[in-house]
């Protein structure tokens, strides 16, 4: 066997295993994106559901039920949700879906801001724990 029969083996099999990395991180993407998704569309959902509900009752007692709820709904899909993780979630979709505008309450822009800084924490500490699977 000539050396250029070796190199090429080599090259294949290494050309091989980088193509199968690849695909695996890309499909680790497209996971994490789909789990993302599911939860700021669940906990929309799970918003209005709290609001109907729970028509009479304080918030922290609405925002508790949806929590469970939604920490529920994402375990049947197949995904692990923290306590925290779920209150920034449905704290920003109710920011989104039924709070006062921020023309009218100065201080919302600040709160919206604050909660994307945590979901941004939240997201980089999952990736790095999916990272250490």
């Amino acid at each position: 066997m000539e050396w250029w029969h070796i190199f090429i083996a080599v090259f294949s099999i290494l050309g091989g295993a980088l193509l199968v990395w690849l695909e695996v991180n890309h499909l680790k993407d497209q996971a994490q994106r789909r789990r993302i998704f599911d939860i700021v569309s669940l906990a929309h959902q799970v918003v209005f559901w709290a609001k109907d509900t729970f028509p009479g009752q304080p918030g922290l007692v609405k925002l508790h039920e949806a929590v469970n709820v939604l920490k529920n709904l994402m375990k049947d899909r197949g995904w692990n949700v923290s306590k925290a993780e779920a209150e920034v979630v449905l704290k920003a979709a109710y920011q989104e879906d039924l709070a006062i505008p921020e023309e009218e309450n100065p201080k919302l822009a600040e709160a919206r801001q604050k909660a994307k800084e945590i979901e941004k924490r939240i997201r980089s500490e999952i990736n790095k724990a999916e990272e250490n699977k």
